[in-house]
């Protein structure tokens, strides 16, 4: 499994970097450069791992995913409410004690649309998790657990699981023309980012989640939990994003910015694990509730 997991993350970018020139050219041809590089690398790239999964489907052994959904019979929905409501909650809290004008500070808008920007991320919300999750936890951390410990597992898949989310679009590169090193180019300068100790408190953020997500997975086997968890969590960094403004004295990492700021406070890892702890405990009073 680690070896299919190696192939799978060498394979991606390689490819990716490999195809996304001619892809930028196809997609400025068909309907002019609407789109920058960086997202054109990031869609190559989702499609260049999803045929990477498929094609190792035998090592990922994608009929977890089926019985994963399966396991959570008919309470999915009651638990991805569960999941949202939590995390949002815990979040939301956080996000009121942190800001308080220095280095971030409330903004002023109008707030229909604030609803209107709300509402579009809560479907995208829910789907980024129901990705992230199905291969993460299911995927990735249970086809680990068959060879490792469950410690040794869930350290694996949160250290994979936060480096990809540092992994982040490089908006400012300026692409100059078509040449197939363009986008290991393009790769070079994201990689470069990623290295900055700047971002190394929202990476252990990133890897608080994750493991947190882990142990929700391990103890209850409910996926639907932690992609309630997950669409919570999306929403406030969001939402944290669309009702704060930075002041002259803010300063983070240059590799994800504001982006992760909330992720990198230890008041939030706090709340990440204490959410976490609350879930469990309620799942496992609703299991004996069952009984």
């Amino acid at each position: 499994m680690l070896r299919a997991l190696i192939i799978l993350i060498i394979s991606t970018l390689f490819f990716s970097a490999l195809f996304t020139p001619l892809a930028y050219e196809l997609v400025s041809l068909a309907v002019g450069n609407i789109w920058p590089f960086s997202r054109v690398f990031d869609r190559v790239a989702m499609v260049v791992c999803a045929v990477g999964i498929y094609l190792l489907r035998d090592s990922f052994k994608l009929e977890a995913l089926r019985e994963a959904w399966a396991l959570d019979s008919g309470r999915k929905i009651k638990r991805i409410v569960l999941g949202v409501g939590l995390s949002l909650l815990g979040s939301l809290l956080v996000l009121a004690y942190l800001i308080d004008g220095d280095p971030l500070a409330w903004k002023v808008q109008d707030q229909g649309v604030l609803l209107w920007k709300i509402a579009k991320v809560i479907p995208a919300a829910l789907l980024i998790s129901l990705i992230e999750e199905s291969f993460f936890r299911v995927l990735l951390f249970q086809n680990l657990r068959r060879g490792f410990s469950v410690a040794m597992a869930i350290c694996i898949t949160s250290l994979v699981y936060a480096l990809a989310h540092f992994i982040v679009p490089y908006r400012d590169y300026v692409y100059l023309g078509f040449s197939f090193e363009v986008g290991f180019e393009y790769l070079g300068h994201v990689g470069r980012r990623m290295a900055t100790l700047n971002d190394l408190p929202a990476f252990i953020g990133l890897f608080i989640v994750g493991a947190t997500l882990c142990q929700i997975i391990s103890r209850t086997r409910s996926l639907a939990l932690c992609i309630g968890l997950h669409t919570g969590w999306i929403i406030a960094l969001k939402f944290s994003l669309y009702v704060t403004e930075t002041t002259p004295n803010f300063d983070f990492g240059s590799g994800v910015g504001r982006r992760y700021f909330l992720v990198a406070d230890p008041l939030s890892w706090i709340m990440v694990l204490s959410v976490g702890a609350i879930a469990l405990y309620l799942n496992t009073r609703e299991s004996k509730g069952t009984r």
